[in-house]
C-alpha cells in the first residue's frame, strides 16, 4: 500500500481546488483524491511529477541499472577512492 501525504475526499477537492494547488505547492506535497472511501486519483506537482518520471526513466534502463547495482557491491565491499587519490595534482 502507497504512503499517501494529504488525502481529501473529491467533494471536498470539487469545491476547493485553488486552495488545495497552493497548499501542495507550498508544501511540496501531492494528493490522492477519493471517492467513497477509495484512492481514485492522485495530484503531484510539477518538480514531483518531473522527479517521479526521471525514476521512471533510470528503473527502464537495465544497462543502468547494473552499473549501478556494480557500483553498490565495489562501495559495501570497500573498493573506494577518496577525492584526494582521485584528484592528485
Amino acid at each position: 500500500m502507497m504512503n499517501f501525504e494529504r488525502i481529501i475526499p473529491i467533494s471536498r477537492v470539487k469545491k476547493d481546488l485553488g486552495n488545495i494547488l497552493k497548499a501542495m505547492s507550498d508544501q511540496d506535497e501531492s494528493v490522492t483524491i477519493t471517492q467513497k472511501g477509495k484512492a481514485v486519483g492522485i495530484i503531484m506537482t510539477p518538480v514531483q511529477y518531473e522527479e517521479f518520471m526521471e525514476t521512471v526513466e533510470i528503473l527502464s534502463d537495465k544497462e543502468l541499472l547494473a552499473t549501478l547495482q556494480s557500483s553498490r557491491k565495489d562501495f559495501e565491499s570497500g573498493k573506494i577512492h577518496t577525492h584526494q587519490q582521485n584528484w592528485r595534482d
